[in-house]
């Protein structure tokens, strides 16, 4: 059993705040909205990978949304994670506190909801799907695990296998286990 290395944020919260850097740390992607429609600030292994798991992300996003409404002259219910519900998912996933404590998934929900441009008060699917690309980059972010899981490709599907094992199988990404022990041979 490997103990999770710091995560890059432990140490920045003593000091003072850095002036605000591109999204934490996967940079920007070419992949048109039409490929995938999810936060722009993925790369492109792992947009592909959210956009071929999507049907089981959504079903995981639907079990912890709630409705906000917006404030514009339409009032109209907005599917959103909150931060409570977030945790709430960290938790049911097996995520918190075994490999991100409480508040660094809340740090993770930050991130995710600073980048998540349509949100009135939450996560959109979009905004949950960049937060888990966050999470798998966060969790094997340390030299064990990038010795092993060298690749964005190989730690977001070992992210999504974490995932389906937290939820005791309630939650299936189809043929994710495969791809992992071939993109890890």
């Amino acid at each position: 059993n490997m103990q999770r290395p710091p995560l890059p944020f432990q140490a920045a919260a003593a000091l003072p705040p850095p002036p605000p850097p591109a999204p934490w740390p996967l940079g920007t992607t070419s992949v048109p909205p039409s490929t995938s429609p999810f936060a722009s600030e993925l790369d492109p292994v792992m947009a592909s990978i959210i956009h071929e798991q999507r049907r089981p992300l959504l079903q995981l996003f639907d079990m912890f949304r709630t409705s906000t409404k917006t404030t514009s002259r339409l009032v109209v219910p907005v599917p959103v994670i909150v931060e409570q519900r977030f945790i709430a998912w960290g938790r049911f996933c097996g995520l918190c506190p075994n490999l991100l404590s409480q508040s660094e998934l809340f740090e993770v929900f930050k991130i995710a909801y600073a980048t998540d441009q349509t949100s009135p008060s939450g996560l959109t699917f979009s905004g949950f799907c960049f937060a888990t690309c966050k999470a798998a980059d966060a969790i094997f972010s340390g030299p064990q695990w990038r010795d092993v899981y060298s690749t964005s490709f190989s730690r977001i599907r070992l992210f999504l296998f974490w995932v389906q094992q937290g939820t005791k199988q309630a939650i299936t990404f189809a043929g994710n286990v495969e791809r992992l022990t071939e993109g890890n041979q």
